[in-house]
């Protein structure tokens, strides 16, 4: 009995593949996946006439891929991913009329794609992403009818999509198109796409309105449509995607507002629609979708308060909301939403104290204030507190050495008053990753500099960079000048001036006499 199957994937060989390959006429499994081979894909590999299934992907095979693969017309599963494979897609490929899967991921092909893969009718995945391909997509051809996945992101692909993308195909699940020069609105025709499950046509140059009957996407997890140049607002059928998971939208030129029939997404966990033109408020039916981990609205327009309910969102792990116009109170329901790590509410018109809620945001790790609260030393897990460049007042609450993880301290360029606590230094965390970040990018972890702060700086601190406490005029002590010698300086400068003043003037009253 002739060899039929051959497994050496994960075995550090290295090398070229033998040219004798092609003597065995039997073989029908070969996977030489994850290891070091080198070299060209032989030619004889066409005399594997029974060969099914071949997987060579992550190794290091290069040169242009022979059209030898044609004669394989049993073969189903074809993954030479991750190579550096380059030169052209043989056209040879539609002779292989059994082929299921092809994977050409994370080589160096160019050129266009050919028209002559449409002949590929049991294909169901065709994976081209991250190549150097060119020209249009053509391959949405009626005889592609199997076919589930097709992923072409990172490439060079131009023009607009197919307008016959699903006219007879009902099996597509997955539409990968990322990162590459498509333009042009979304035909109305991928609306057919009923078994669509993730869409993802982010940085392209597609234009114009979102379609209004996105909800005929019944079966849509992900949408990612993030940076384009989408106008217009979101539509409100939105919320008849029953499904929908995660949405990006991010950097796009959305205007107007959230729909309220958002709130009926039940399974929606990531939503982003950062640096866009949106307005309005946030609506209290947002807070109705149970599943949400993240939201992202930083760089919008966003006013009013926000929801009195955010507390519902128990999953909630991000929080985004820096550079809007969100003003009032901070709901003291966000105090349970206990997942919290990352919160950044800085750049909004928010008012009042923090609530004292947010003791029990035990994971929150980031935070990123407009205020600075004394009930914020509650926040015991904190890694991150950036306060810069705001409008701040009044001093440093003592809470702040309650701190003990908290390696990264910004609250620079505002008017904040006041001595700073010798506590501060005992943060060990923040004055180690200091002094390591200043050795590595010569920009400190921490920064209390540009503020209206005085007296004598704490010896704890001593070991902190000079630029964390620059900008202060009243601040003294190592590694600062004296304030002490210089306000010396100053009041020997004027006492000098007053006494030749003093001088002048008798000299001027005694000519008068005289």
């Amino acid at each position: 009995m002739e060899l039929e199957v051959l497994g050496i994937s994960y075995c550090q060989l290295n090398g070229s593949i033998p040219k004798e390959i092609g003597n065995l006429k039997n073989l029908k499994f070969l996977d030489l996946q994850m290891n070091i081979l080198s070299g060209l894909i032989p030619e004889e590999i066409g005399g594997c006439i029974e060969l099914q299934n071949f997987a060579a992907s992550n190794n290091g095979l290069e040169g242009k891929i022979s059209g030898s693969f044609g004669k394989l017309e049993s073969l189903q599963i074809l993954n030479l991913a991750n190579n550096s494979l380059s030169g052209s897609i043989p056209v040879e490929f539609s002779q292989v009329s059994n082929l299921k899967y092809l994977n050409l991921h994370g080589n160096r092909l160019e050129g266009e794609i050919p028209s002559e893969l449409n002949q590929l009718v049991q294909l169901e995945k065709l994976d081209l992403s991250k190549n150097s391909l060119l020209g249009p997509i053509n391959l949405f051809n009626t005889q592609l009818k199997n076919l589930e996945a097709l992923v072409l992101s990172e490439n060079f692909l131009i023009g607009s999509l197919p307008a016959n993308l699903c006219i007879r195909n009902l099996n597509i699940r997955q539409l990968f198109l990322a990162n590459n020069n498509l333009s042009g609105k979304i035909p109305v025709d991928l609306l057919n796409c009923s078994s669509l499950e993730q869409l993802d046509l982010s940085d392209n140059n597609f234009e114009g309105a979102l379609p209004p009957n996105l909800h005929k996407l019944e079966s849509l997890k992900d949408l990612l449509l993030n940076n384009n140049s989408f106008s217009g607002t979101l539509p409100p059928d939105i919320g008849n995607m029953s499904r929908l998971e995660t949405l990006f939208l991010f950097d796009n030129m959305i205007t107007g507002g959230i729909p309220v029939e958002i709130g009926t997404l039940q399974r929606l966990s990531v939503l982003y629609l950062y640096d866009n033109q949106m307005s309005g408020s946030i609506p209290n039916e947002l807070t109705n979708c149970s599943s949400l981990t993240e939201i992202d609205f930083f760089g919008n327009q966003f006013l009013g308060a926000l929801p009195p309910t955010i507390g519902k969102l128990e999953n909630l792990v991000l929080l985004q909301l820096r550079q809007n116009d969100l003003s009032g109170l901070i709901p003291s329901s966000l105090g349970y939403c206990r997942k919290l790590l990352q919160l950044v509410l800085a750049d909004n018109k928010f008012s009042g104290p923090l609530p004292t809620t947010f003791r029990f945001l035990s994971d929150l790790f980031l935070i990123t204030l407009t205020t600075i609260h004394s009930k914020i030393g509650n926040l015991t897990s904190l890694n991150v507190l950036n306060l810069q460049n705001n409008n701040l007042s009044g001093t440093i609450p003592q809470t702040l050495q309650q701190f003990k993880k908290l390696y990264e301290l910004k609250i620079s360029i505002n008017s904040l008053t006041g001595t700073i606590q010798p506590e501060i230094g005992t943060l060990t965390e923040l004055q180690e990753k200091s002094q390591l970040h200043l050795e590595i990018i010569k920009s400190p972890q921490a920064k209390l500099s540009s503020n209206h702060l005085k007296g004598q700086l704490p010896s704890t601190l001593s070991g902190f960079p000079l630029s964390f406490f620059q900008g202060n005029g009243k601040l003294c002590g190592p590694p600062l000048a004296s304030y002490l010698e210089s306000t010396r300086h100053e009041r020997k400068w004027l006492s000098e001036s007053s006494v030749a003043g003093i001088i002048m003037a008798i000299a001027f009253t005694s000519t008068l006499i005289c």
